[in-house]
Parts: C-alpha cells; structure tokens; sequence
C-alpha cells in the first residue's frame, strides 16, 4: 500500500508540474522520507497519535473561543492600537481569529494589544488585562503548545527506541532459529568452521546467510504456492498446512544442525562414560 501511494503521489506530481503547475516539482524531494527509515519515524511520530493530537487541538480552540469571548466583551477597544473603538473586533469570530493568531505572537495574545500602562488607575485597566494576558500565555501559548510537542516528542521517542531495540535484535539474534549471536560463534570456533579460504567464520553470519537463509524459506512457501496441490509430496501437504494455518512449527526455531552436531556428540561421550 505504501509504495502505491508513493507512486502515485509521485505521478500526480509530475502530471501537476507538466501542466505548467511548476512548484510541484519541489514536492518531489518528499520522497526522500520514503528512502530513509528514521525519516518514516518522524512522520509517524505525527500521524500514530493523530487521535491525541485532535483531541488536545479541539480543547485548545475551545480555550481560545473562551479568551475571544471576554476580549469580545471586555476588552474588544484593545484590539486596536489607538485605543480607540475601532472594528478589529466587532464581531466573535473575528476576535477568535485573533486570539488563535495570538499564539505565534511572542508575549501571546497581548502582544498584539494595545498596551496598558501599570500606573493608570483611572481606568482600573491593568489588572484584568494583566490576568487576561498572563493566563494566555501561560495556558495557550506555553502549556497547550508544549503538550503538543509533548505528544509528539514522546511518540518519536519510542518509535525511535523500538528501532534501536530492533536493531539490537536482528544485530544479536539469527533471524530463523532465534539463536544468540555469542552461542554461534562460539559453536562454530569449537567447530572449526572456516571459509574456502580458510579463514575462520563468524557462526552467526554463516548460519544466517548460508544454512537459514530468511529468503530461501520465502521462496519455499512461494513455491508451496504456485504448485498445484495436487502435485504436492507428502511433506508438503503438511506444511502448506501449517503455512495456511499461520503455524511456524515447521521452521528450525532454537534449533540449527551445528548445535545439534555438538549436542549428538556430548550424549554420545555422555553415554560412554556412562558404559564405563
């Protein structure tokens, strides 16, 4: 499904740029998120909380609709730099589309009022647009926004630590038998192993490469596949049941004929001494 979408969208592109629609060239260097897996986590630590990420933005408007609200009852002459009452917010939605663009202002939402002097007693100002700009910056543009991050952040980070953690595995375990790294070699330095040059061999990289390759199994169940059952020998009759019972009994797990060799031999020297 993946790489259909990529085609697509790669195809789409292209035709948009064909027809004289030349930015969407720049939409094709995109798909370098598609070469690089670090990239995927980056944009899957965006779209897996998607359902957290909507919730927390509908609670953020709503807070932002309380805010236009007294800015519409309360404060509405403040909109405009002057003082005086202009119609910058002469009506509620307009006061929400400030107070949503508030969040980008540096000090929030009272950044782009009009300022208020301390002194200014007259008019008893100060103290409600102080509590009105403070709690907006502290509520909006620093919680809610660092909530968000939040989410985002920590989704990153575990998609970035069960990379690492699969990593580590695949690094650290044979991918069929699920064998430990450190018990292959040291089987196969016991074993004597070596390459056709004679060069000793890594037991993990021999059994993965040469004895269980992942990919001669896949093609094994591929070819269970395409032959016609009526054709399939005994075994494999059996195992294409198992294959389309989702039952991986049939694969070697924890087995491999190197260890099988050493742990012969020990019975048999088991049972000599045994004799004796």
């Amino acid at each position: 499904r993946q790489a259909i979408f990529r085609r697509l969208s790669l195809v789409i592109c292209c035709m948009n740029s064909i027809f004289r629609v030349e930015y969407f060239y720049t939409f094709l260097l995109l798909d370098m998120i598609y070469m690089s897996e670090k990239l995927q986590n980056v944009v899957k630590a965006v779209t897996i909380p998607l359902s957290a990420l909507a919730y927390t933005t509908m609670l953020g408007l709503v807070m932002m609709y309380e805010y236009a609200a007294i800015a519409f009852f309360y404060f509405r002459k403040d909109f405009s730099p002057g003082g005086d009452d202009a119609d910058k917010c002469d009506q509620l939605h307009i006061c929400v589309i400030y107070a949503i663009q508030g969040m980008r202002a540096d000090g929030g939402l009272g950044g782009d009022l009009r300022g208020v002097d301390p002194g200014d007693t007259e008019n008893n100002e100060f103290t409600g647009r102080f509590a009105y700009d403070l709690s907006f910056f502290v509520l909006i543009s620093t919680v809610f926004m660092n909530i968000l991050f939040g989410i985002i952040v920590d989704t990153f980070g575990q998609l970035r630590e069960m990379s690492t953690r699969r990593e580590t595995y695949f690094r650290n375990i044979s991918f069929t038998a699920c064998l430990d790294r450190a018990l292959l070699d040291r089987v196969a330095t016991s074993e004597e192993k070596t390459t056709p040059e004679g060069l000793p061999i890594s037991g993990f990289k021999w059994l993965n490469e040469d004895r269980q390759n992942c990919w001669n199994y896949m093609n094994f169940v591929f070819y269970l596949y395409r032959k016609d059952p009526i054709n399939y020998t005994g075994p494999e009759t059996v195992m294409m049941k198992l294959v389309r019972d989702e039952d991986i009994s049939w694969l070697p797990l924890t087995q491999c004929k190197m260890l099988q060799d050493i742990q012969d031999r020990n019975k048999r020297k088991a049972a000599k001494k045994a004799d004796t």
